[in-house]
């Protein structure tokens, strides 16, 4: 295993290329300058990680059942200092990467949430949805920490508060990255961008509150984002969680298409 570098051709092979959607984190990961960031030899495994989150896992589909084990073995080696929270990927490679960590580090694997990766390379917007799309304004900045918190609780089952999620709306709403469904006087649901990869941009943090659901908010404002988005030349995609079939079905109606599974396991 060796280090990697943005730019350096790791990501723009083509076996990685072609499943840039499932495995979008890995690009943003990869940006940031305090990751970690390792590869084999031959480019063939891609392994990333934000400091105190999980790693993400690639392997290449074209490789044997022997030469994935051998990779994840030396990735094994590679992290013999290291503590993991987690492991996402594929789900067969980040189970079996999850059992070898977990095992050297003694604690146990489970599956956090399963996800399904979309893109919608042609989009269906709905029709007939009441409001418009705009961004989060800075004087709003308590009631998008308290939609912040609410999508941690529901995505993530993890206790969060408005105020643990301020600065993260802060650094949002400076960058132009958090959009509202405005159907009245205040916000009605909200989704992030959160950014590009060669060929992809991301949407996430999509929430609806409760008492707001069923009125077609969050789809169209995803539909309104994703426009944007393809806009620029890119494909929009997104991760769903398929826990919640019902999210799953809106983005299927709006065009979104799967595109590979990511298993998330966290280890206790």
């Amino acid at each position: 295993m060796r280090p990697y570098r943005p730019g350096d051709g790791t990501l723009e092979q083509e076996p990685f290329a072609r499943q840039e959607t499932a495995f979008n984190l890995i690009h943003a990961i990869s940006a940031v300058p305090e990751s970690r960031r390792l590869r084999s030899a031959d480019g063939r495994l891609v392994f990333a990680q934000s400091p105190g989150r999980n790693g993400w896992l690639w392997l290449s589909p074209e490789l044997g059942p022997q030469e994935r084990e051998r990779r994840l073995d030396e990735l094994d080696e590679a992290l013999a200092d290291a503590l993991l929270p987690g492991v996402s990927g594929s789900p067969d490679e980040a189970e079996r990467f999850a059992a070898r960590h977990g095992a050297r580090t003694g604690r146990r694997p489970r599956v956090s949430m399963v996800m399904e990766a979309y893109e919608a390379p042609a989009l269906r917007p709905p029709s007939g949805v009441s409001g418009r799309m705009r961004l989060f304004r800075a004087d709003e900045r308590e009631l998008a920490a308290e939609f912040l918190a609410g999508m941690v609780r529901d995505v993530y089952g993890e206790p969060a508060d408005a105020a643990g999620q301020l600065a993260t709306a802060d650094t949002l709403i400076r960058a132009d990255k958090l959009y509202a469904w405005e159907d009245g006087v205040e916000p009605s649901a909200m989704a992030g961008y959160g950014g590009a990869s060669p060929r992809h941009g991301r949407i996430n943090a999509v929430y609806t509150p409760p008492e707001r659901r069923r009125r077609g908010y969050g789809g169209a404002l995803v539909a309104a984002v994703a426009g944007r988005i393809a806009a620029q030349g890119l494909v929009p995609m997104l991760y769903a969680d398929l826990a919640y079939p019902d999210s799953n079905r809106v983005y299927r109606r709006l065009g979104f298409e799967p595109a590979g599974v990511i298993a998330d396991i966290k280890l206790d």
